[in-house]
């Protein structure tokens, strides 16, 4: 339970960073704030907040499969491939609530499992254009220094 508890603290801190980084990113780029600027912010927001979870549940198979060691070190290695992997879920959420969820009628299961794996793909693609060069180093640092040790 004190895991869960130093996660749930850790994941809003980290969640809150990531979106900062998205702000720098759209100041950076004079992008003009608008409906898709503010996505993107809440995508990296979620992103940060899951993709601490999901870090977490990785290290803690990294601690069952090759022990503690290294595990302070792959703590920042771990976060960002967690935190793109939340994003793009959070995004395949929020691309289905704005547009619908629409299902093919005969083949409704195979509809969801291909449709969000394609949107999630999409998201893995263009994410690079805003992590790339600084972001990601910085993802890195924050999830090293941030993310919670599972064997304190």
């Amino acid at each position: 339970m004190n895991l869960l508890r130093r996660t749930a603290g850790r994941a809003m801190l980290l969640g809150l960073i990531s979106a900062l980084t998205m702000v720098i990113a759209i100041i950076l780029r004079d992008e003009i704030w608008n409906n898709r600027t503010i996505a993107l912010v809440i995508i990296w927001l979620l992103g940060g907040f899951f993709g601490t979870f999901g870090g977490v549940v990785a290290l803690l198979l990294w601690r069952r499969l090759f022990g503690s060691r290294h595990l302070a070190l792959v703590r920042g290695l771990i976060f960002l491939p967690a935190f793109i992997a939340a994003g793009a879920m959070v995004f395949y959420l929020q691309t289905g609530w704005q547009s619908g969820f629409e299902l093919h009628p005969e083949h409704p299961l195979r509809s969801v499992l291909f449709g969000s794996v394609q949107t999630m793909a999409m998201f893995v693609y263009t994410v690079s254009h805003y992590m790339l060069p600084w972001m990601a180093p910085v993802m890195i640092a924050v999830g090293y220094a941030l993310m919670p040790r599972p064997e304190a």
